[in-house]
């Protein structure tokens, strides 16, 4: 099980940040949250259909697999959760 503590994608600039905090993440996690965003966003899709999709508990249901150009790992810890999210919210 993957728990993840905090979600947040935003624009600025011609940029899209999307930041993520879990404990751990499966191969292509991801990049297959990120995919899933952008469809949502090219279908104008309700931000609460994201929830459908993780309700649904099924691959099928998410997005496509964004290619890894751009994406980046930021940060690695052993330490809370909780301190990774306050590091997050006060960078910005």
């Amino acid at each position: 099980v993957c728990n993840v503590f905090y979600a947040n994608a935003s624009f600025n600039n011609g940029i899209i940040n999307v930041d993520i905090v879990g404990d751990r993440f499966l191969y292509n996690m991801v990049r297959i949250i990120v995919g899933t965003l952008l469809e949502l966003d090219k279908n104008s899709s309700l931000p609460s259909k994201m929830n459908d999709i993780l309700n649904a508990r099924t691959r099928l249901a998410a997005g496509h697999t964004e290619i890894p150009d751009g994406l980046y790992l930021m940060k690695v810890g052993y330490d809370k959760c909780e301190d990774f999210v306050g590091l997050i919210k006060s960078s910005k």
